[in-house]
């Protein structure tokens, strides 16, 4: 079973504590939420479980492993894969060779290579094509792999962001606001794609404003609020909790 621990994670940026103390625990099979106001510094954490800063004190395991100090690249080697709030997909390419773009870098380590080899033709490129179209039967698109990434609707390329993270050998993946910007129809499918990728034995971690998504597919919700854990629990346990109510989902009349 796959553990990702945050223990006692600390960051400051100047003068402003971002972070203090932050702890939590994403484990297998598990969708675990990060909610909390802006500002409150959920994105700073996923910055410092990924490598891209690193923090003043605390550390990231994974499976027992501290990832602090690690480069980004060694980070996402080790299991740990993520997607952005913005659709950040190579538009003229298909479906399909945006994920072997994603295979490709994690063997290379270089983003370069990875789009410089896509359309060659080999084993190697065979295989590759094989992986991403597994990818892509989990996130519900097979039938998208030919087609062009910036022709599809939103929520398909927000699915295709998802399985390009999927690519990486992941054990942990980190979801930043996965719903943002769908209508209803698409946050729907978005919520079984990432039900499909939980019954895969990943640990999830959720960053997500939509409070019914939250509500609806989290197991584990944690409530950060000026960089620091005010409740943690089952989401009913936390959408009665009395903090919360007064710094996230407003006071009661």
């Amino acid at each position: 079973m796959t553990t990702l621990e945050i223990k006692d994670l600390s960051k400051a940026f100047g003068g402003l504590q971002a972070v203090h103390h932050f702890s939590c625990t994403a484990v297998s099979g598990q969708i675990h939420a990060l909610i909390g106001p802006n500002g409150a510094g959920k994105s700073t954490i996923f910055n410092l479980i990924c490598g891209v800063i690193k923090p003043d004190s605390g550390q990231v395991l994974l499976d027992g492993e501290d990832l602090v100090g690690l480069p980004p690249h060694k980070i996402t080697a080790r299991g740990i894969a993520r997607t952005f709030q913005n659709v950040r997909l190579f538009k003229n390419m298909s479906v399909r060779d945006n994920i072997v773009v994603a295979l490709h870098a994690t063997r290379n380590q270089g983003i370069i290579p990875a789009i410089a080899s896509a359309g060659r033709d080999s084993s190697s490129m065979r295989e590759l094509h094989n992986k991403a179209d597994a990818v892509l039967e989990i996130v519900g698109l097979p039938h998208r792999a030919e087609a062009l990434a910036k022709n599809l609707p939103y929520g398909e390329q927000k699915r295709v962001e998802l399985a390009r993270a999927l690519g990486c050998p992941a054990k942990a993946l980190l979801l930043d606001e996965p719903t943002t910007g769908m209508n209803p129809t698409e946050s729907v499918e978005m919520m079984q794609t990432i039900h499909a990728v939980k019954d895969r034995g990943i640990a999830i971690l959720l960053v997500e404003h939509n409070m019914r998504v939250v509500m609806d597919i989290s197991d584990v919700v944690t409530v950060m609020s000026f960089g620091e854990v005010i409740c943690a629990g089952t989401p009913q346990h936390v959408c009665q909790d009395e903090k919360v109510i007064e710094a996230y989902l407003g006071e009661k009349r």
